[in-house]
C-alpha cells in the first residue's frame, strides 16, 4: 500500500481533497471522516464537483446503509464517505484508494481503514489530509506501522493541467496505435 500525505489547514481541505481525487483518479475509494456531519457535508461538496458520492454512517437505518453498499459494489458509486462506525468489516473488491480526510486520534484505526484497500495482494494507495498541529500523530502512525508515510504538497492548477495533457495524449497515442 503507498501512502501518502498531505499537510493542509481545515478550511483547505475540500479543496485539496478535489484536487487529489482529479490526479488520482482512483477507481473507488473511501473518505474517512470523524463526524456524520462531516460525512453528510463532503458528500454535497463532492456530489457538486460532479462525483458520485455516497454517505455511510451510524445515523442511517440498516436498510439505507445496505442499499449504499449495493451501489458501491455495483460500481455506480465511486466515493464511499463513512466514518469509522459505518465501515467496520467493509470488504470492496475494486477499491483503490482509501482516504483519511481527519486523522485517526489511534493508529490502530489508521491500519484498520488502510487495510480496506490493497487486499489479495492488489495496490492500493492510502492519502490522508492532515493539519499542520497533527505531525506527531503522523510520526506515531509511522512507528506503529513501521512504514514511512511520503509528505508531499497538494497539486497546483499548473500539475492537474499537466496531468490532463498527459491523459489526453496517452488517449491519443492509443487511439492512433489501435487505428494503424
Amino acid at each position: 500500500i503507498r501512502q501518502i500525505a498531505y499537510i493542509v489547514r481545515r478550511a483547505q481541505k475540500p479543496a485539496a481533497l478535489d484536487r487529489i481525487l482529479d490526479m488520482e483518479d482512483p477507481t473507488s475509494a473511501i473518505v474517512f471522516c470523524r463526524t456524520r456531519i462531516e460525512v453528510d457535508e463532503l458528500v454535497e461538496t463532492l456530489k457538486a464537483h460532479g462525483y458520485r458520492a455516497e454517505a455511510l454512517h451510524g445515523g442511517m437505518q440498516q436498510r439505507q446503509r445496505d442499499a449504499v453498499m449495493n451501489r458501491v459494489r455495483s460500481e455506480k458509486t465511486d466515493l464511499l464517505i463513512a466514518t469509522d462506525v459505518a465501515a467496520r468489516g467493509l470488504d470492496i473488491a475494486h477499491l483503490s484508494h482509501v482516504i483519511n480526510y481527519d486523522l485517526p486520534a489511534a493508529a490502530d484505526d489508521y491500519v484498520h481503514r488502510i487495510g480496506r484497500t490493497g487486499r489479495a495482494g492488489r495496490e492500493g494507495t492510502a492519502i490522508t489530509l492532515a493539519e499542520p498541529r497533527e505531525h506527531r500523530l503522523l510520526r506515531n502512525i509511522e512507528f506503529v506501522t513501521k512504514q514511512k508515510i511520503e509528505v508531499a504538497t497538494v497539486p497546483t492548477v499548473a500539475d492537474l493541467r499537466a496531468r490532463r495533457l498527459e491523459l489526453t495524449q496517452a488517449a491519443l497515442r492509443e487511439r492512433l496505435l489501435a487505428g494503424s
